[in-house]
Formats: C-alpha cells, sequence, structure tokens
C-alpha cells in the first residue's frame, strides 16, 4: 500500500508542485507550531481563556513527547526513495502530520467552541482539515515519509488530542461547578 501511494502521489512532481509542498510542510514544522502555539496562546490568555491555553501548550508539548517515545519505540527508517528534501531522525509516526492534527485540531476545536454562527464553525472545519490533509500529503510527495507514518501520526495525534479536550472538558466543568455552588 505504501509503495502504491508513494508512486501515485509522486507522479505529480513539478517545480511549482514541490515549491508548494514545502510550503505546506512549513505550516506542520517545529518552527511555524511553535509560533501559532505562542501567539494564540497569548491571544487565548488576553481573551481570559486561560486553560485552553493552558491545555493548548499541554496538547502541542505533549504530543512532541509522545511522538520522541514512538519514534524511539518503532526506529522505522525513512523512505528511500525519491527524497526532494533532506530529514533526519526515524520515520514512524510523522511528527508533522501528528503535530498538525494535534495543533490545528486543538484550535479549531476551540475556535468552533468559541463561535456562534453556523458558517464560520463549518468554515473552520473545513478549513482545519483540508490543512491537517496537506500537511500529511506533502510529506508524501517530498519523499520522507511513508503514507501509513502520516496516517499512525493522524491516529496518534487523534488520541492525544482527545485525551487533552477531555481533561480540558473536565477542568472546565469542575471549574464551573465551583461557580455555581459558590453562588449558592
Amino acid at each position: 500500500m505504501d509503495q502504491q501511494i508513494i508512486e501515485s502521489v509522486q507522479s505529480l512532481i513539478s517545480p511549482k508542485l514541490t515549491l508548494l509542498m514545502k510550503c505546506f510542510t512549513f505550516l506542520g514544522s517545529k518552527v511555524f507550531l511553535t509560533t501559532l502555539l505562542i501567539v494564540s496562546s497569548v491571544l487565548m490568555i488576553w481573551h481570559k481563556k486561560r486553560w485552553e491555553a493552558l491545555f493548548l501548550v499541554i496538547a502541542l508539548g505533549g504530543g512532541a513527547l509522545f511522538n520522541l517515545g514512538l519514534k524511539s519505540f518503532y526506529q522505522r527508517e525513512r523512505p528511500s526513495l525519491h527524497r526532494l528534501i533532506e530529514e533526519t531522525g526515524y520515520s514512524f509516526p510523522s511528527g508533522h502530520s501528528m503535530s498538525s492534527f494535534i495543533l490545528y485540531g486543538m484550535l479549531g476545536i476551540l475556535c468552533y467552541m468559541f463561535l456562534i454562527s453556523r458558517m464560520p464553525k463549518i468554515t473552520i472545519v473545513i478549513s482545519t482539515s483540508i490543512i491537517i490533509l496537506l500537511v500529511g500529503t506533502s510529506r508524501i510527495y517530498l519523499g520522507v515519509h511513508y503514507p501509513s507514518d502520516v496516517l499512525a501520526g493522524y491516529a496518534a495525534g487523534g488520541v492525544w488530542l482527545t485525551l487533552c479536550l477531555l481533561g480540558l472538558r473536565l477542568v472546565l466543568d469542575y471549574r464551573q461547578l465551583q461557580r455555581t455552588s459558590a453562588r449558592r
């Protein structure tokens, strides 16, 4: 399966598409995601969403540690096919895919919760999904991950994101319960 998908995706290689895929892969890079995390956290704190900001940091930081642990455990070498960029380290699971799923997913869900109107909510869901899919596809296109690495990154990111969101929900519900009982 991996080989067939890689060949199909890489059959599309062209200079313009390669440049575009490098842009998409940058959206999943440590530098970009860390910058986005800082800006988002500051904005959340400014809007008095401190717990959401904390859980956003926990989600990305914990997800990065989870990814390192999985890479150390599996120690899968990167594909040796037609690489358009060079990467170091192990391949499984894709860190770009996992981190993108976690951060964009968390931001998308938080925006969805904060927004009231239906159309912006739909736009957030579609935009978030497209960005996550394009980051993963770019890793296959650029020849640095197998499709199964990307899928595993999404799956592991989804598990970690779910745990973080459950933790956030528990904290917010507990705080609401405290406020309600303090008013009585």
